[in-house]
C-alpha cells in the first residue's frame, strides 16, 4: 500500500507564497497540494482544479496519479483518484452564520448527488473526524494565533490519515503549512493526467494551438511558448528531489537562514523572557530576512525568464525549447508531407 503525501495551505492570494510553496512541495516530494485563497491571476491561467470562485484549488503534482473525475461548487472543488475522493474547501471566517450554514448545505448536496451514499457520511457531523493534532496554531498574526485551518476525513478513511503536523517553516502567508499522508490502496505508478486541472498540460497546449496538428511558423511557435511559459512556468515541477527551475544554492541558504531565525523568534515569543525592545529587534531581523528572501526569488525568476526568452530567440529548438518540452511534455510536431514528397525527399537525401 502506497502513501500519498499532502500539503494544505492558505496562501492569502500572495504570489510569493506560491513561489515558496513550489519549492517546498518539491523538496518534500509532495503528491497533492490543497490550497485556499490562491492568487487569482495565477490560478486562472494555471489549469489547477479550481472551485467556481477561485477560492480553493487542488494541485495534483504527481503526474503518475490518475484523476478519473473532478467537480466544483462555490467554495469547494473535488477530484477522484481511484476510489479516493479529495476535497479542498474554503469559506471566510467572517461570514454570517446563515451563509456558513448554506455553504455546508451546498457541500452536503454535492456529495449526496454526485458521490452517493458512500460519501454522505463525510458530511454528517457525528461521523466526521478532525485530523488536526497537537496545540500548534495554523494561523498567526503577531501575537494573535488561531487553529482556523482544519483537515477532515470521513469515517471510512480517517484511520488512513497519518503524520499530520503543522510545519515550522516560512510560508509568506499568515497561515502555516499542514502536512499529512494518506494510505493509498492504488498504485502511484499509474499513468496520470498531469499536474493541471482538466486535461492537463496537453489540453492547454491544444487550446493555445501551438502545433494544432500541422507545422506552424517559427514565429508562432516562439510566441506561444513564451506565452505558456509566462503563464505557467511558476508551476513547472514534478514530484522528485530536483528543485524548481529558478532555484539556486544561494536561495537555499537564504531559506534555511530565514527558517532558523523564524523559529528562534517563535520560541522567544512563546517563552516571553525577552523585553519589548529586544523582541522588536528580533522581529525586525526576521522581517528584513523575509523581505530579502522574497526579493531574491523575484530577481532569480526574472533572470531565468530572460534567459529562457533569449534561448528561444537564439535557437527555437535549443535549450529553451527543451526546458519547455520536458516541463510541458510537448511532443515534437509530426508533419505529414505525403507519399510523393516523401519519396522525393528520400531520393534527394540519397544523392
Amino acid at each position: 500500500m502506497d502513501m500519498l503525501s499532502f500539503i494544505q495551505i492558505n496562501v492569502d492570494r500572495c504570489r510569493a507564497a506560491h513561489d515558496n510553496l513550489a519549492q517546498t512541495t518539491q523538496e518534500r516530494q509532495i503528491d497533492i497540494v490543497l490550497v485556499s485563497e490562491p492568487n487569482r491571476a495565477l490560478a486562472s491561467k494555471s489549469g489547477w482544479y479550481l472551485d467556481s470562485e477561485s477560492d480553493a484549488c487542488i494541485i495534483v503534482r504527481n503526474r503518475n496519479l490518475k484523476v478519473t473525475s473532478w467537480g466544483k461548487g462555490k467554495g469547494f472543488v473535488w477530484v477522484k483518484i481511484d476510489e479516493l475522493f479529495i476535497y479542498a474547501c474554503y469559506i471566510s471566517p467572517n461570514v454570517r452564520r446563515d451563509i456558513f450554514e448554506k455553504f455546508l448545505q451546498d457541500l452536503e448536496e454535492d456529495v449526496e448527488d454526485d458521490r452517493g451514499a458512500m460519501l454522505l457520511e463525510w458530511t454528517m457531523v457525528n461521523e466526521i473526524t478532525i485530523s488536526n493534532k497537537g496545540d500548534t496554531p495554523t494561523f498567526q498574526r503577531g501575537a494573535s494565533v488561531s487553529f482556523i485551518d482544519i483537515t477532515m476525513a470521513g469515517e471510512s478513511v480517517s484511520s488512513s490519515v497519518e503524520n499530520w503536523e503543522v510545519l515550522d517553516e516560512e510560508t509568506f502567508s499568515l497561515h502555516r503549512y499542514i502536512f499529512f499522508t494518506v494510505k493509498y490502496k492504488g498504485k502511484k505508478t499509474v499513468r496520470g493526467a498531469g499536474p493541471l486541472g482538466g486535461g492537463g498540460w496537453m489540453s492547454l497546449i491544444r487550446e493555445n494551438a501551438i502545433f494544432n496538428g500541422e507545422l506552424v511558423s517559427v514565429e508562432n511557435v516562439v510566441a506561444e511558448l513564451k506565452e505558456i511559459a509566462r503563464n505557467t512556468a511558476v508551476n513547472i515541477s514534478t514530484v522528485g528531489g530536483n528543485p524548481v527551475y529558478w532555484w539556486t544554492p544561494e536561495l537555499a541558504e537564504e531559506k534555511a537562514m530565514l527558517n532558523a531565525v523564524r523559529r528562534r523568534v517563535q520560541r522567544d515569543r512563546e517563552r516571553g523572557t525577552l523585553g519589548p525592545e529586544e523582541m522588536e529587534r528580533k522581529y525586525e531581523e526576521y522581517r528584513l530576512l523575509k523581505n530579502a528572501y522574497k526579493k531574491s526569488i523575484k530577481i532569480q525568476k526574472d533572470r531565468c525568464w530572460q534567459k529562457l526568452l533569449k534561448d528561444l530567440d537564439d535557437d527555437i529548438w535549443g535549450e529553451g525549447f527543451q526546458i519547455m518540452r520536458n516541463a510541458l511534455k510537448i511532443k515534437p510536431p509530426r508533419v505529414d508531407i505525403g507519399k510523393e514528397k516523401g519519396e522525393k525527399l528520400l531520393e534527394h537525401c540519397s544523392q
